[in-house]
């Protein structure tokens, strides 16, 4: 089974090879059309694929249009996004961003996580002198959803084999850039309200334990406190954190506005909680290795990190999936 790009930029598929024969007998694919296998994501030209070329015999060659200049938002969802099940492995999209990230063209991933980075650094430095900190605080807020949409976007088109450039890690303030900075904003104020509860109760644990003085019992019930309040806060701010992980993708990728994109993250990641929560935990894990390697090893473990978070954004939003039924044929892809 094949999933094609077809000349609007869209994903039609999944196709047995009778079906992408006869599509290319039609003139609707020709050798250049990008195609990757339902169980892959690698796209490559349809003349790659032996099974599929030999349909090429005798067919004219039909220009397509290019989908790489494709604007964000273009891209639309996987059919019956938040009600099928998708069999997503932590380790699979691990492995799969490592074959990516080694390949001959991740240069343009490292590069762009490397200005991100240095962008990131300069902020931290500018806050911290008097009266010019006053600015960069809020306006590294104002940044960092438009700047984290685009890292995505550039991420998403070298998966698909689009031609990506440095200058897409900027194309969230270009195109979507109000929708960007709401979803990051909205979903950092919603996760520091929640984690209001438990910071009280810690509150009043920590002050139980300061007035304790030999009042074993009182100590005691202070750090039951402190302990009940870290789980109070620990647990919504995990829950919705990871719910909310595809958030600005879906934004910048999907045309979403700010809610409905907060909304569709949230129903459809939580149908795969414990799945998407494992590879947050490996990426947590990796990146920790990076950063007691004297944080050099960030330089690798984190574009490694952006691009293992994409391949699960692909399987869980933008592919057909295991579930949901196949697009039909549509009336012209190439």
């Amino acid at each position: 089974m094949y999933i094609v790009i077809g000349a609007d930029g869209r994903e039609y598929g999944p196709a047995t090879t009778e079906v992408i024969g006869r599509w290319i007998t039609e003139g609707r694919c020709n050798a250049q059309t990008r195609v990757r296998r339902a169980d892959s994501v690698e796209w490559r030209p349809l003349v790659e694929y032996p099974e599929l070329a030999v349909f090429l015999a005798g067919t004219k060659a039909h220009p397509i249009s290019s989908p790489d200049k494709l604007p964000p938002g273009t891209l639309p969802l996987a059919p019956h996004v938040d009600s099928r099940q998708v069999e997503l492995s932590p380790s699979e999209c691990i492995g799969r961003a490592w074959r990516t990230v080694t390949s001959a063209g991740a240069g343009i991933i490292f590069g762009a996580v490397v200005l991100w980075l240095f962008i990131l650094i300069c902020l931290e430095v500018l806050s911290g002198i008097p009266l010019a900190g006053l600015l960069v605080i809020p306006a590294s807020w104002v940044i960092h959803g438009p700047l984290i949409g685009g890292l995505c976007y550039l991420i998403l088109r070298v998966l698909r084999g689009q031609g990506a450039e440095l200058a897409d890690l900027f194309a969230g303030f270009r195109y979507r850039f109000v929708p960007l900075f709401l979803g990051w904003l909205v979903a950092g104020v919603l996760l520091v309200l929640t984690s209001v509860p438990g910071g009280l109760v810690s509150g009043i644990g920590a002050v139980s334990c300061v007035l304790a003085e030999t009042a074993v019992w009182l100590k005691a019930l202070g750090a039951t406190l402190i302990a009940l309040g870290f789980l109070l806060m620990l647990i919504p701010v995990t829950y919705l954190g990871i719910c909310w992980w595809f958030v600005l993708p879906l934004i910048m990728e999907k045309g979403l506005d700010f809610w409905p994109a907060m909304k569709l993250s949230r129903r459809v990641v939580h149908r795969h909680w414990g799945r998407v929560f494992l590879l947050a935990l490996l990426i947590l894990g990796i990146n920790l290795l990076g950063a007691l390697a004297c944080c050099i090893g960030l330089l690798f473990t984190l574009p490694l990190s952006f691009t293992a978070a994409m391949h699960a954004y692909e399987q869980l939003f933008t592919w057909p999936g295991h579930t949901g039924p196949a697009q039909p044929a549509p009336a012209s892809i190439g």
